[in-house]
């Protein structure tokens, strides 16, 4: 684990994190702002010391870099900490002083402005606030298959980090099972902005189009049950989009919520998404990444976990592709699907650093398997649907099937989206 956010492709990761794992991963956040802490090994839930820590860096609240500690050796002290941060991360002048740090200060620049502390510039700060237009109201909309537990802490979470004037919005996707209507009921009883749908047409890109067309925000964020929303997640998603007036898009970084076995570790080194802690903006004309492959590359955008539309600049159609994603044939794809239509469409994606949510991977091998399998086949799909459906860009998609890496199932994507239409084509 890096710092830095290389574009990993997920047809290209190898099994040998699997294999050199050597202990449950440690999950900590450090300000910098404060006092830089003692990092005491702990354990996992099985009973196994923590070998090392995944540190997420802060700068007042603000991500600036993500630092892997090793713990074998003990108890981290603040002056050891404090090396390692200023090394991985750089220093330069500032403000932020931390006396504990072998008395010497660690002064790292904010990436996301490149100076000063970047939630200055978020919509409800104490300057200027009677000058400032309301704010639009933001609507999260969490899809759920049933997973009671995940679903009644992620909402626990949006409730708390946001004081804004939002609306949740849970679409239940097995509306057999009452569990999920139970939490969101609890949860309405304590929160009314939080309320209930039902989408009984299996497929998570059915219940997300069931929450955008139904929800009133002009703003409309969208996570999963298994997602913990970081505080000031909205208000990072609202600033971001005022920053961005021509983004159709804003995402943000994903990182795990717990590193406790190696299958968790092995797919956090594929799902996350940093963005190498730097505010970004992608287009088709002079916001062009340099990868070769590019717009259809995974993870270099952002993911579906997170990330949010502005309604004002997409069609009153406008919706996720019901043969990708989780609950179809599709199995996944159906974020970079719809990164890649937006940009084609000559719209803007805005990565905003400061809009950040962590997954919780699974942690049984079988689970985490097909997830991997679910990354491949779908980026297949996801690719088949491009070259079949979209005429003006098939020169791109045949340079990316013919050039650099591919997915290993890239021979099931044909089939795969086939099979999808026509399931789809007969729930019509």
């Amino acid at each position: 684990m890096t710092s830095a956010s290389r574009v990993v492709l997920p047809w290209r990761h190898a099994r040998a994190t699997a294999a050199a794992w050597r202990g449950p991963v440690a999950i900590l956040d450090v300000d910098l702002a404060d006092d830089l802490p003692t990092i005491v090994p702990g354990t996992g839930p099985r009973g196994v010391p923590h070998t090392a820590a995944q540190v997420l860096v802060r700068r007042h609240g603000v991500p600036v870099g993500l630092v892997e500690i090793d713990l074998t050796g003990g108890p981290v002290r603040p002056e050891r900490l404090g090396r390692q941060l200023a090394s991985e991360l750089g220093t330069v002048d500032g403000t932020d002083r931390h006396p504990a740090a072998d008395r010497s200060s660690i002064h790292l620049a904010d990436p996301t402005t490149g100076e000063g502390d970047a939630r200055s510039s978020l919509p409800g700060d104490a300057a200027g606030v009677a000058d400032r237009p309301r704010p639009p109201l933001v609507s999260v909309v969490v899809t759920t298959g049933g997973e009671v537990e995940d679903l009644d802490r992620a909402l626990t979470a949006i409730e708390r980090g946001s004081a804004r004037d939002i609306e949740v919005v849970v679409v239940d996707n097995r509306p057999g099972n009452p569990s999920a209507r139970v939490v969101v009921e609890d949860h309405h009883r304590m929160d009314p902005r939080v309320r209930y749908l039902r989408e009984p047409t299996p497929g998570r890109s059915r219940a997300r189009n069931t929450g955008y067309l139904l929800s009133r925000g002009g703003i409309v964020a969208f996570t999963d049950p298994d997602c913990v929303p970081d505080a000031g997640w909205v208000d990072a998603i609202i600033a971001a989009f005022a920053r961005n007036p021509r983004a159709a898009c804003v995402t943000g970084p994903v990182l795990a919520a717990e590193l406790d076995t190696p299958e968790q570790i092995e797919l956090d080194e594929i799902t996350r998404v940093t963005g190498d802690w730097q505010r970004r903006t992608f287009d088709l004309d002079e916001h062009r990444d340099p990868t070769p492959s590019y717009p259809f590359v995974p993870r270099l955008f952002g993911s579906g976990v997170n990330m949010s539309v502005r309604k004002a600049l997409l069609p009153d159609l406008w919706a996720f592709d019901v043969n990708l994603g989780p609950g179809s044939p599709g199995r996944a794809a159906d974020d970079l699907d719809v990164f890649i239509d937006l940009l084609y469409r000559g719209d803007q994606i805005a990565f905003e650093p400061a809009a950040l949510v962590r997954q919780r991977h699974p942690s049984n091998a079988h689970e985490a398997r097909e997830r991997l399998r679910d990354h491949d086949i779908g980026t297949a799909a996801m690719l088949t649907k491009q070259l079949v459906t979209a005429s003006g860009r098939r020169r791109d998609v045949v340079h990316v099937l013919t050039s650099g890496p591919r997915p290993r199932d890239l021979t099931t994507g044909p089939t795969t989206y086939a099979r999808s239409r026509l399931r789809n084509s007969w729930t019509s």
